[in-house]
């Protein structure tokens, strides 16, 4: 928490900015300070709470796969214009079937009786 407020500081401030995006923190309204990219609000991230990712730097293939597979995985592409690149998990507590799959294939398989790495 302590590193999510720092970058929350040194983004926003409490001085009004005409045009900037501004987020509520502490019952306080914070502005964007120019030429940084939006944060959330101290605990309130997404990404920290572990159902967002970003993928600013998927390109090609990689991006292509994202793109087709996102949803199958329990993803949604985040409708926010000024990040294309978030991804949000929506699939709840429900097991997405290719996630189930995946879990399935990529198991540990045992050898002599014992999975690897197992008691």
């Amino acid at each position: 928490m302590a590193q999510q407020l720092a970058g929350f500081n040194q983004r926003y401030q409490l001085e009004p900015i005409e045009g900037q995006s501004t987020r509520t923190y502490e019952g306080k309204k914070w502005y964007l300070k120019k030429g940084n990219a939006p944060l959330a609000a101290p605990g309130t991230s997404k990404h920290n709470l572990g159902i967002a990712v970003d993928v600013a730097n998927a390109k090609g293939h990689t991006l292509e796969w994202l793109v087709a597979n996102v949803k199958d995985f329990g993803f949604s592409w985040e409708v926010v214009p000024e990040e294309p690149w978030h991804l949000r998990y929506v699939a709840g507590d429900t097991i997405p079937p290719k996630v189930a799959e995946w879990l399935v294939r990529t198991a540990p398989k045992p050898v002599d009786g014992k999975v690897l790495g197992g008691k």
